[in-house]
Order: structure tokens, then sequence, then C-alpha cells
């Protein structure tokens, strides 16, 4: 995470392979250290979690080959312990309000990010995705309207906006 409009300086200790260990390393200068270093601490919570930080590449249980209600409710699945975590992340940490949304964000980043790599791999049974545009658009529409406090995080919002893209394409 990176504050908009912060004037930044970041360091880090390069000597890590791991992602966890090297934000663990990381310290933010600038006007808005701390909301960056809550940030960078809700990402230390969310990859250490191995079931909220799914890895498409090695899926044990093949959730590629889901029908789209196994879908919906691995989605569901994750989305409750994101909240949960969230809620931890709240009461451990006391962060500022920014952070806060950022944390919201970031976990429906990670939702849309689960519902392209479904979409993507799916592509080729078009009965699979027509169900699933539906149900997903819905959803996607339940993140609007963008408002000024979402900027904090562009990421999320481009991910939105690539879900959007995605559905009115068709593809």
């Amino acid at each position: 995470m990176l504050h908009p409009g912060d004037s930044l300086f970041v360091h880090f200790d390069g000597k890590y392979d791991d992602s966890l260990e090297l934000l663990k390393s990381v310290d933010f200068g600038g006007d808005a250290a701390n909301t960056n270093k809550y940030a960078t601490i809700f990402q230390q919570m969310f990859y250490s979690d191995k079931s909220l930080h799914y890895d498409w590449d090695l899926d044990p249980k093949d959730v590629r080959s889901y029908n789209i209600d196994q879908f919906i409710q691995f989605l569901d699945t994750l989305h409750q312990k994101a909240k949960e975590l969230y809620n931890k992340f709240v009461v451990v940490n006391n962060p500022d309000e920014e952070s806060k949304k950022w944390a919201q964000l970031f976990v429906q980043s990670a939702f849309n990010q689960s519902y392209s790599m479904y979409e993507y791999n799916n592509r080729k049974s078009s009965d699979k995705l027509d169900s699933a545009w539906n149900i997903f658009y819905d959803r996607l529409c339940d993140r609007l309207p963008i408002d000024s406090s979402m900027y904090i995080s562009a990421y999320a919002i481009c991910y939105l906006a690539d879900n959007f893209h995605r559905y009115i394409s068709g593809f």
C-alpha cells in the first residue's frame, strides 16, 4: 500500500526471499507512514492465513472444477474468514480509518481476483459462466458507487473495474 499523495520513504531488507518476512522488514517514512504500516500489518495477517491466501497454481482442492454453487460457497467461506481477520486486525491494532478502509478494499479485491481466475479457468464452459456472471455481477454492483474514500486503494478499484469490463465484453 502507498497512501495517495504521500511523500514516501520506504526501507526494507532485501535479503528476504519470503514475502511475509519482507513485509515484516518494511519501514515507512513520510506523511502517512502509520497508515502505510497498518496496511502492511494487515497484509502480513492475510498472507499468513493459508486458508485466505489462495494459490491458484497450487490448488489441492481444484477449485477450478467447482460448479458455480460450489464456487460461490467457497467464496462465501473465504469472505467470512476475511471478515473475522479484519475484525481481529481492528481490535488488536486500533488502526486509523483510512487503514480500515484499505483493509476492507484489499479483501474485496481478493474476492474479485478469485472470481477472475475462476472465470479464466472455466471460459470454455459457457453454461458455467453464464450463471456465474449473473451471480457475480450482482455482487460487483454491491460495491458501487465508488466514493473518494476508496481512492486509498487503486489496486482494489482496478480489479473492480477490470471485472466490470470482463462482464460487459463477455470474456
